[in-house]
């Protein structure tokens, strides 16, 4: 996982770009990988991309325990999106840089992240 962080750090510019989303299962395997497209659609952040890859090859929820680490706080819409697709909302999220706008803060899954 560590080794995972570091290359998310390194390709992560001063501006917050690119961002990129990996969903890990409980044993440290990756379920999914994703990087922000938001040049193609505005909702189409590295998170929501990461949970729609991830439902649409295996058709269900991540597992119990997932663990989705990303280069950016994330917002309420990917909070929302990570909060739905996980089993009985149990996940962990870390993440590199701070999203200090109004639209990362008292998310549902606040209680859950943690910045690296």
């Amino acid at each position: 996982k560590n080794m995972i962080f570091q290359e998310l750090q390194k390709n992560n510019s001063n501006k917050g770009l690119p961002i990129y989303a990996l969903a890990l299962s409980p044993e440290g395997e990756i379920l999914s990988f994703q990087k922000n497209r938001s040049f193609m659609a505005k909702h189409f952040h590295a998170e929501v991309l990461l949970c729609r890859d991830y439902f649409l090859r295996h058709r269900k929820c991540f597992p119990k325990g997932v663990q989705i680490l990303t280069s950016l706080q994330p917002c309420r819409m990917c909070a929302a999106h990570l909060y739905e697709l996980t089993t009985d909302h149990d996940l962990k999220v870390y993440y590199i840089e701070k999203d200090t706008g109004p639209f990362s803060q008292k998310t549902l899954i606040h209680s859950v992240e943690c910045q690296i």
